[in-house]
């Protein structure tokens, strides 16, 4: 992506406060022709001070103060209306940049580390302000307005533009453009090593007990160390181009000012300037320069807007691996749904496969009519998990199709299809906000009772009331003030309030005790009556009780039948089950003994 495209997207998110930002120039080219104009004056009247003609007292004090006033104002309006202009577009940004990310969850941004993500998201666009800020603005101005001071030195004698103007193209031309290339590579680098440091952070803070229990934390932090290294070197390569920028900057500023006073000399000998005009233009010359100083201080601040907006729109214009169908179906609603696996094969795409060219799912079928329970069962790898992902379409199938009622679901629009499905899954995500609102994700619209209903379905009301704060409890990053079993509660608490018609269970009991397995067992065997569920586990004891149960092997659907049936079979999932059997019989066991209580 060039550097012409990058700016043409940011300036293209101005359009809506274009005029916004037109005030803001006009107010920063007043602000400094005002400031021009007040120590020009002041220079003026020492002068006429000095040859015996000095201005009234009324002028000397009323001309700089309201010089002084109209400057304060203009400042005030330059400030707010650059910095509302910033702001303001930052957050459009942020919102079409998650708004961009959406749609290619899960699947487009598994490549992307967390850490990265939030670094692009929040340091990244940050890095952008002061390019509406500090950029736009000043770099009108630094054409305007020593355009505005030129004309007046050629009031007074054209020599003098002519002695200036080599010094300004160098301090507002020729040094920046060398700047600007200099530092744009190291500047693209330092916010691609912002990046690797905050993903190194993020994992290093999310996985911090694991860190400390295998005596991981020196070798996380020579990482760390060495990532931190080339992030200074490269800061220190932009801090040395900056110094040699400011070096020649303030030499050539000198080396005008200068130039403009021997000249001013030399037109005052040849008779063709006033002496006491000397001054003040030596002061007009110097002030030429201002404007520009404000354009070349914001060059590496420029290189890095840039750089991080590139990170940002490179993102953003990845292609959603799933897309929406332009006229969706309805989805069928009031009616029982059949779900159908149609011969669905699937295998991940090049750039996420890496070397692993087989098949996930290869040539599966799978027919589950309304209201039944299908559990899907195998061994780690075996394609289970990926079969709830491509019914959910975070993956279309590389072949065949998935229907719902006959309905290929690549005709439904996304959120209809998922709004029909719950899912409890083993690791289902938990919200660093309150159980109220962490169980109202299943339902944004729920009532307290509602809430309070579901809870009680899950077994989780009880918990809750013994809490200070009851339902207004945060529950930690991550759920980390709950146990497993209570997560695993709240978020049946989650599904249940969706009441959707297609209730997916994934791994939800898995690493739980038995008890706790037990008690989630009973809450599940009650919602799924009048609902079509799937069930998928590694944990038999979650699955004898459905009306099939579906054995994958290596990509293919090898066996079904109930659990009697296929024990009698003694194939692939009689061997699971008998490596699971002192298992079973301790989770049947304390089932009958809790029963007989």
């Amino acid at each position: 992506m060039s550097r012409s495209h990058i700016l043409a997207r940011l300036l293209m998110l101005l359009r809506p406060m274009y005029w916004v930002m037109v005030v803001s120039i006009a107010a920063r080219i007043l602000n400094l022709l005002a400031g021009t104009a007040l120590l020009a004056f002041g220079v003026y009247a020492i002068v006429r001070l000095a040859v015996g003609e000095p201005l009234s007292l009324a002028t000397v004090v009323a001309t700089p103060a309201a010089l002084a006033l109209f400057k304060g104002a203009v400042r005030y309006i330059e400030q707010y209306t650059g910095h509302y202009v910033a702001f303001h577009l930052l957050a459009q940004l942020r919102y079409q940049f998650y708004n961009a990310l959406e749609p290619q969850a899960p699947a487009g941004l598994q490549h992307l580390r967390s850490g990265d993500a939030v670094s692009r998201v929040i340091a990244d666009i940050d890095r952008i302000e002061p390019f509406y800020a500090h950029t736009i603005a000043p770099f009108f101005a630094a054409v305007i307005a020593p355009l505005t001071l030129l004309i007046v030195l050629g009031y007074y004698n054209v020599i003098l533009v002519i002695g200036l103007l080599p010094f300004l193209l160098l301090v507002g031309v020729i040094v920046p453009w060398i700047a600007y290339r200099a530092s744009r590579t190291p500047a693209a680098y330092t916010r691609h090593l912002a990046g690797e440091i905050s993903a190194l952070l993020t994992e290093s803070f999310q996985g911090i007990r694991d860190v400390l229990a295998f005596d991981y934390g020196e070798r996380r932090r020579a990482l760390l160390r060495e990532s931190g290294e080339r992030l200074r070197n490269a800061q220190v390569r932009m801090a040395r181009i900056s110094a040699i920028q400011n070096g020649v900057i303030e030499a050539s500023l000198a080396g005008g000012t200068l130039t403009l006073l021997a000249l001013g000399v030399w037109l005052v000998q040849q008779g063709m300037l006033a002496f006491s005009d000397v001054p003040v233009v030596v002061t007009l010359g110097w002030m030429a320069f201002q404007p520009l100083l404000g354009v070349t201080g914001v060059i590496n601040d420029f290189n890095s807007a840039m750089a991080s907006a590139k990170r940002l729109f490179e993102l953003m214009d990845r292609p959603p691996v799933v897309r929406e169908t332009d006229s969706p179906q309805p989805f069928p609603v009031n009616q029982p749904l059949h779900v159908r696996f149609e011969r669905v094969s699937f295998r991940y795409p090049q750039a996420l496969r890496e070397e692993n060219t087989m098949l996930v799912l290869d040539d599966v079928t799978i027919d589950i009519p309304f209201g039944r329970t299908i559990a899907i069962v195998g061994r780690s790898g075996a394609g289970k998990s990926t079969l709830l992902a491509l019914l959910l379409r975070f993956w279309d199938p590389t072949a065949g199709r998935i229907t719902v009622s006959g309905i290929d679901i690549r005709e439904f629009s996304l959120t209809a299809l998922r709004d029909h499905i719950a899912v409890v899954s083993q690791n289902a995500h938990v919200f660093n906000t309150s159980i109220r609102e962490n169980i109202r994700l299943g339902r944004p619209s729920a009532s307290d009772g509602e809430i309070i209903a579901a809870a009680k379905a899950a077994r989780l009301h009880d918990f809750v009331t013994t809490l200070p704060h009851g339902y207004d409890t945060l529950v930690g990053e991550l759920g980390s003030r709950f146990s497993g079993g209570q997560r695993q509660r709240l978020a049946l608490a989650r599904a249940l309030l969706k009441d959707a018609p297609i209730l997916v269970l994934d791994e939800a009991t898995a690493n739980l005790d038995s008890e706790t397995e037990r008690d989630i067992q009973d809450v599940l065997h009650e919602i799924r009556r009048g609902r079509t569920t799937i069930i998928i586990a590694h944990r038999l004891s979650a699955v004898h009780t459905a009306d099939e149960i579906l054995v994958l092997e290596n990509a293919r659907l090898i066996e079904r039948g109930t659990h009697e049936a296929l024990l009698e079979r003694n194939g692939i999932y009689a061997q699971l089950f008998a490596q699971q059997r002192d298992l079973w019989e301790d989770i049947h066991q304390e089932r009958v003994q809790y029963e007989r209580l």
